[in-house]
C-alpha cells in the first residue's frame, strides 16, 4: 500500500500545505485559538492541524469540540487524554505532570487530508467565529 500510494505523494503533501495555510490565515481572526505553526526547517506532510485554545477562548476544549461535533465537524482532542492521564496495565511510576496535563485539555486536531477542502475549512473557521459570538449565551446554558 505504501508505495502504491508514493506516485501521489506530492500532490497530497501540496493539497494538505494549501489546507494548512487556510486554516493558518483564517484562524488569526479568531482571537483565543492558536494554530501550531510548522517550523520553516521542516519538510512535513502537513496533514496534522493542531489548534490550541489559549485563555483568550471564552469556552474550554471540550465544550469547543462537542459544539464542533454537533454540527458535523470531525474534530478531536489531540492526545487527549495524555498518555499519562490513561490507565496503564501494568506498574508504572507517574510525576506530576504540569505542562503535559494543561496542554492535554488545550490542544484540539482540526480536520484534514486528502478528502478535506478550503471550502470546509471556511466551514469550520465560520462555525468557530459563531461559536465565539454566542459564547456568553452557551456558557449560561451549559451553567
Amino acid at each position: 500500500m505504501a508505495l502504491a500510494c508514493l506516485s501521489a505523494l506530492e500532490v497530497n503533501i501540496e493539497h494538505n500545505k494549501r489546507i494548512y495555510r487556510s486554516y493558518c490565515n483564517l484562524l488569526r481572526k479568531l482571537p483565543g485559538l492558536r494554530l501550531i505553526e510548522y517550523r520553516d526547517e521542516e519538510t512535513p506532510s502537513y496533514k496534522t492541524i493542531v489548534v490550541e485554545v489559549t485563555d483568550k477562548w471564552p469556552l474550554s476544549r471540550q465544550v469547543t469540540l462537542k459544539l464542533l461535533n454537533a454540527e458535523g465537524v470531525l474534530a478531536t482532542p489531540y492526545y487527549g487524554p495524555a498518555l499519562h492521564q490513561k490507565a496503564p496495565c501494568y506498574q508504572t511510576r507517574l510525576d506530576d505532570a504540569p505542562i503535559t496535563n494543561c496542554l492535554a485539555e488545550r490542544l484540539m486536531l482540526f480536520p484534514s487530508g486528502a478528502r478535506v477542502t478550503i471550502e470546509d475549512v471556511k466551514v469550520v473557521i465560520s462555525l468557530l467565529e459563531d461559536i465565539n459570538c454566542r459564547s456568553d449565551e452557551i456558557l449560561r446554558r451549559i451553567g
